[in-house]
């Protein structure tokens, strides 16, 4: 599974923890916000 984040700063960061990991048919992580 791949996943891709970037967390330019502390807001950014925090928003990260509000997001939804989803997995797909190809085992790959997509990141939507909740």
């Amino acid at each position: 599974a791949v996943l891709v984040v970037d967390p330019t700063d502390e807001e950014e960061h925090q928003a990260l923890a509000k997001f939804t990991i989803v997995m797909n048919k190809d085992d790959i992580s997509y990141i939507h916000k909740a």
